[in-house]
Parts: structure tokens; C-alpha cells; sequence
């Protein structure tokens, strides 16, 4: 028997995957590869906004209105309008970052975390764990053997032995709809020198996950931060 923790900000509502956007108002979560551009990155990174309550589906689609935050006109400007801040063939974790602090005039904790190649590993599947037990979701990125990397929005997860199974939103897939997810990644969280030892369900391929950006609200950077190993729960 294994359990399965879900950060707490999803829920279905008329077959939607929906979650509790700004100011207290039901929006759609899913957002799908080619609605907006071609990079994966953009996607995971805008429903993370909208599962942190940060703007609604809605703030990408509609015109700029003259009550509109600061911030959601900001957004639409750099990523939306028209699309002049998004690189159509691949974006990385730190451009994301420095997007989100642009967006949020720096009045946002966004951390970027990778895992080092060499030497000691630096826990990146502990930061993924606690981050997702505080109640928040990860953005992940992975490199397949190909070259090509994607990124994915990790809102579940799992332990088996030493496989921890991430339950993600894999904006190049088809919408949930009697699931939270759509792709499944496992991380082999034993000392492992494999080049590719993670997994990806949906593909059926060896990946390796080595980056994650997060957004450290209240109450993560209360139970969580500074980051030590005192606080893990393994």
C-alpha cells in the first residue's frame, strides 16, 4: 500500500481541473503546449501562478483592463502581448526566474535549485519532497538522452523503496480529466552514477531531473527555510 500526497490548492469542477485562483475566484489550472507559444517552460511557470493564487486563466487570455494589477499587466506585456518575452525554442530555469522577478517588480521568493553533476549531490529530491508537502507545487526540468529537455509542473507525489514518483502536469499532454495528472516522472533517489536514472511514464524513456524553480510563499519558507537537513523528514 502507498499513499498519495496532492498539494492542496486542486480540485475538479465540471470535468476541469480547477484550483483557487486570485481573489478567491475558481479558474482553470490546465494549460496545454501551443495555445500560447511553443516552449514548454511558460506553461508549467503560468499554472504555477494560478495554483499559488497568483492570477487566473482568464488574466492570459483577456485584454489589459485599467484595474489590472501592476503585476498581471506586466505579465501580459512580457509573455502575452504580443508574446515578445517568450523564446518559442526553449527557455531555462534562471530565464523563468528572472521573468517572474521582472513581473513581480522583485516582491516574489522564486529560488532556482539544480542538481550538481560532480561531488556532493545537493538533495534535490528533499527540496522537491518538502516543497511539495508544504502544500505548493515544483516546477521540474529534465534532459533526455536526445539533448532535448522539457519541463513539467509536479503537483503529487508518491514514495516506492527508492523511487519517489512525481505526479506532474505535462503541458505537452492532453488535459487531466478523472486524474490531478497527465505524466508520471520517477527519481531514483539512491546514491545512483547512471547518466539517464529517472523515468518518464508518458514517454516510456530514461530522463534525469536536474533542475526546479519554486515559489516560497508564507508558509513553505516558515517549515522550510533556511533549507537544512534538520528539517527532512527521511
Amino acid at each position: 500500500m502507498f499513499i498519495i500526497k496532492f498539494i492542496d490548492n486542486l480540485f475538479f469542477k465540471d470535468s476541469n481541473l480547477r484550483a483557487e485562483g486570485r481573489e478567491g475566484t475558481t479558474t482553470n489550472v490546465f494549460l496545454r503546449q501551443g495555445q500560447l507559444d511553443r516552449a514548454c517552460g511558460i506553461y508549467g511557470l503560468l499554472m504555477l501562478l494560478i495554483i499559488h493564487k497568483r492570477i487566473n486563466g482568464n488574466d492570459l487570455t483577456d485584454e489589459i483592463a485599467h484595474d489590472d494589477p501592476q503585476y498581471i499587466k506586466r505579465l501580459k506585456k512580457l509573455f502575452l502581448n504580443p508574446l515578445k518575452g517568450i523564446k518559442s525554442d526553449g527557455t531555462t530555469m534562471s530565464y523563468l526566474r528572472g521573468m517572474l522577478l521582472r513581473i513581480f517588480d522583485d516582491q516574489i521568493n522564486v529560488s532556482v535549485f539544480k542538481k550538481l553533476d560532480t561531488g556532493e549531490d545537493n538533495l534535490l529530491h528533499f527540496r522537491i519532497r518538502n516543497h511539495l508537502d508544504a502544500g505548493y507545487p515544483v516546477l521540474i526540468a529534465y534532459r533526455k538522452p536526445d539533448a532535448f529537455g522539457h519541463v513539467v509542473l509536479v503537483i503529487g507525489y508518491t514514495m516506492l523503496g527508492d523511487i519517489m514518483r512525481l505526479y506532474c502536469l505535462d503541458p505537452s499532454g492532453s488535459a487531466p480529466w478523472f486524474n490531478y495528472w497527465n505524466n508520471m516522472i520517477d527519481i531514483k533517489i539512491s546514491d545512483d552514477e547512471e547518466d539517464w536514472p529517472d523515468f518518464n511514464h508518458w514517454t516510456g524513456k530514461k530522463v534525469k531531473v536536474d533542475k526546479i524553480l519554486i515559489i516560497e510563499d508564507d508558509k513553505c519558507m516558515e517549515l522550510f527555510s533556511p533549507f537544512n537537513d534538520t528539517a527532512l523528514p527521511f
